[in-house]
């Protein structure tokens, strides 16, 4: 099993020999390098402890413009990935390209009609959404920008599919207990590229948006527990049929748009990883689609629990074997209090023998300490050379 962390460039634009040498040290093998990323403000651990920094959305390399049709996205440091990459290939350490497809404020933002609209109306300024033409033709062009221009023959897609309500941003605040199934009614689009898609298989988009709307309502007006299965709630609120043609059709345009991501780097004989989830409830980071076809497009699954709960991460691991994935990467976080101890990792990393990797979050944002325990969670038998 190999050791992967993720990654930011601003780790490495100060002193980035330095980091590099650390992280081979540590017996760290691969970085999985945020190419293109989400805003962010980062209180930096470990590269320069105590400096917070503040990371535009977009791609820390120079997108070629041929390479994009009406979407292009932002930039937010043309230098970074030619400064980074080399570096740490000289170190040893093979790099994989770390892609936030769909999540970008920016472009949501300047382009409302390609967003997630949801059943009240409300444009989601952070979420592309997955069915739109256009937005597939972008997710593909950023793909081959990154493969064709890079040198970098491995990407980790991350967004690359229906995003939702819940954000971190902009002090998002609710008052009333939403439970899990009320974030996925309000995460549902009904622009009208999934309103035609939904017609196509015999979903009313509008007696969906009515229904689903008097269903937040009343859970906004006098709440209610959560079943203990998300899926007890969306039958409820929907009823059987048409919650499983919803399921299906959403989970087809994952597999639609991952297909055509695959298609445009074909022949370049890129590895193309995808963070990817069974649990058809999940909008997020995680593309939420049928596993088994999502195996067969792409070369790699990565599975994830960066929340601490490795029996979770186990479970889930043993669903995308079952699916027919045959490469696996597991991802677990170095933040928190549920990675507290060396000994935790090297459990983790003892769990987790179904993946022939083993990625951590998150470099230069876990405690530094942490750092020193990468080594530990992989027993070697040979030292790294």
């Amino acid at each position: 099993m190999r050791t992967a962390v993720w990654a930011h460039p601003v780790s490495f634009l100060g002193d980035g020999w330095r980091e590099a040498q650390r992280l081979r040290d540590e017996g760290v093998e691969e970085v999985r390098l945020a190419l293109v990323y989400h805003s962010g403000r980062w209180l930096l651990t470990t590269s320069a402890p105590g400096v917070v920094t503040h990371l535009p959305s977009g791609t820390w390399f120079q997108p070629k413009p041929e390479h994009y049709g009406r979407l292009r996205p932002s930039v937010a440091d043309p230098t970074a990935r030619d400064k980074v990459v080399g570096m740490l290939g000289e170190h040893g350490l093979s790099v994989n390209a770390w892609l936030v497809g769909l999540h970008s404020t920016p472009l949501a933002s300047a382009n409302p009609d390609l967003a997630v609209l949801n059943v009240f109306g409300h444009r989601y300024r952070h979420a592309l959404c997955p069915a739109n033409p256009d937005v597939e033709s972008y997710a593909a062009n950023l793909v081959r920008d990154v493969v064709t221009n890079s040198g970098i023959d491995a990407v980790e897609l991350e967004a690359f599919g229906y995003l939702g309500w819940a954000h971190a941003s902009e002090h998002d605040k609710g008052g009333a207990d939403l439970r899990p199934v009320d974030r996925w009614l309000l995460s549902l689009c009904v622009c009208p590229s999934c309103s035609d898609r939904m017609r196509r298989v015999g979903i009313d988009p509008d007696a969906l948006a009515h229904r689903v709307r008097l269903v937040v309502q009343e859970q906004l007006r006098e709440p209610q527990p959560a079943a203990p299965e998300t899926s007890e709630d969306a039958v409820r609120a929907l009823g059987e049929a048409l919650h499983h043609s919803l399921i299906a059709l959403r989970s087809e345009v994952t597999g639609d748009l991952m297909t055509a991501v695959t298609d445009a780097v074909r022949t370049r004989r890129a590895q193309i990883w995808l963070r990817a989830t069974g649990d058809p409830y999940h909008c997020g980071g995680k593309s939420a689609g049928d596993l088994a076809r999502l195996a067969k497009i792409v070369d790699g699954l990565t599975v994830t629990n960066l929340s601490g709960d490795v029996d979770a991460l186990d479970t889930d691991l043993d669903e995308a074997q079952r699916a027919g994935a045959t490469r696996l990467t597991a991802g677990w976080s170095l933040i928190g209090s549920h990675t507290s101890s060396a000994a935790k990792l090297v459990e983790v990393g003892s769990r987790v023998r179904a993946a022939e990797t083993l990625c951590l979050y998150g470099y230069d944002l876990a405690p530094s300490e942490r750092v020193g325990w990468m080594s530990r969670a992989i027993p070697r038998e040979v030292p790294l050379p």
